[in-house]
């Protein structure tokens, strides 16, 4: 017992070590070559922040473990989308570019659909696998070309949040941290085109995907994506209040993970506050805060034709 959590903490550290010096040089080099910070944290640093869990998804499946490969994957996500970027906005509002919306959010939507479909006969085949590393490798061409190379950044578009918004929410969000939504959201991307595809490729059979990971976490994932729309959409940036409702989802998430694994009694009762009461109450705020942005942006249009 000793050992194996000996050999779990020294993984951990060399893999943050490791992660970093990659990240690190990767992102200089990106710079020198003349791509702006958001394509760098759109190709560059997802990649490498994505070299962990390449590492375990492929050791995985050479080892016949399947199962842990697809939930290394759709762990990091939710991590990625509810936890890092949650825990980002409570530090400071995150500021969210306009390309960002218009072209890499539909991707983080769309590539989780398109591996629920593939996965409904409970496994990735070599061919469904290079069409996720083809779909990631598109986004990247098309983010490298649509963005171009050597073209100085534009300022993000953010605009301020109305008072009346919940409480703990900022009125500015700092352009600064638009990093942190680039390489999250960029290594989301990298996890499902490469993560995922290249474990089916190299694979005699394919990547089995257990009927639970179907039922369940893949699509607990898209959910987790589905939910940051609204958030970006309203205003371009994501606020200190929703910051803290992404961290208590993937406190929940987690929590329901735990439960169901070592089958505990609570998990029944667990359930159904999360079905009967917590996820409504965020599906209501989610749609709320849409209709209310949608409503000041509507006032703001009369008011600029009235002038």
């Amino acid at each position: 017992m000793d050992r194996d959590a000996g050999r779990i903490l020294l993984g951990l550290v060399l893999l943050v070590a490791g992660g970093e010096l990659l990240v690190r040089g990767a992102s200089s080099l990106a710079v020198r070559v003349g791509l702006s910070p958001l394509v760098v944290g759109l190709t560059v640093v997802s990649v490498a922040t994505s070299s962990p869990e390449l590492a375990v998804s492929v050791g995985a499946e050479l080892d016949g473990q399947s199962d842990l490969a697809v939930g290394n994957v759709v762990g990091s996500n939710a991590a990625n989308v509810l936890l890092i970027l949650g825990i980002s906005a409570l530090v400071l509002p995150l500021s969210v570019r306009e390309q960002l919306v218009r072209f890499d959010v539909p991707f983080l939507v769309g590539l989780p659909v398109l591996l629920l479909v593939l996965a409904l006969d409970g496994r990735l085949s070599t061919g469904e696998g290079v069409l996720l590393l083809v779909a990631m490798v598109v986004h990247t061409v098309l983010t490298v070309v649509v963005r171009g190379v050597g073209r100085p950044p534009r300022r993000p578009r953010t605009r301020p949040r109305p008072a009346s918004h919940p409480p703990g929410s900022s009125s500015r969000c700092s352009s600064s941290s638009r990093t942190s939504p680039c390489s999250s959201l960029g290594s989301c991307i990298a996890n499902l085109g490469l993560v995922l595809g290249l474990p089916a490729v190299i694979s005699s059979g394919g990547l089995p995907v257990a009927p639970a990971a179907v039922a369940l976490d893949i699509p607990l994932m898209l959910a987790a994506s589905v939910a940051l729309l609204p958030v970006v959409l309203t205003g371009f940036c994501v606020a200190r209040w929703e910051g803290g409702l992404f961290v208590l989802l993937y406190g929940a998430y987690v929590g329901y993970v735990v439960l169901q694994a070592i089958n505990h009694d609570a998990l029944e009762g667990f359930t159904l506050l999360m079905v009967v009461f917590v996820l409504p109450l965020v599906l209501v705020t989610l749609v709320s805060t849409v209709v209310f942005e949608a409503g000041v942006r509507r006032g703001r249009r009369e008011a600029l034709q009235d002038h």
